[in-house]
């Protein structure tokens, strides 16, 4: 495959993963069906894999969407580019946990599960029994 045309592929794997990614968003902020939002959350998986197949070019083009406008763009990249780029992703994600909504509930998530740690429950007891 010719760079122009390995370029041309990048182009249109980072438009399928930000329309996959706003349409996720706007499925969950709409409080439609699970399975509505789990179709895009597939379509983001794949096309974030085969951009981190395509190598240095992949993972650049990643890299650049988080700066995207939409805040559920940004979530989904920084969880993919922590791999390669942790500092960036967390402040990305630390970011998007100021916003209100439940992107910042899936930003706050995303940093505990990055981190291999475990999210505080509501349903904790402060006191012992």
């Amino acid at each position: 495959m010719s760079i122009r045309a390995e370029s041309r592929a990048i182009a249109r794997l980072i438009t399928r993963y930000v329309e996959a990614a706003v349409r996720y968003g706007a499925a969950c902020d709409a409080d439609l069906p699970p399975p509505i939002a789990n179709r895009h959350a597939r379509r983001i998986v794949a096309a974030g894999r085969e951009l981190k197949k395509a190598g240095d070019e992949g993972r650049r083009a990643l890299n650049s969407l988080l700066d995207h406008d939409n805040p559920w763009v940004r979530v989904w990249a920084a969880n993919d580019v922590y791999v390669f780029n942790e500092r960036r992703a967390l402040a990305v994600l630390e970011e998007i946990k100021k916003l209100s909504g439940l992107v910042s509930i899936e930003a706050d998530m995303s940093v505990y599960a990055l981190r291999g740690e475990t999210p505080p429950s509501p349903w904790k007891r402060d006191r012992p029994r």
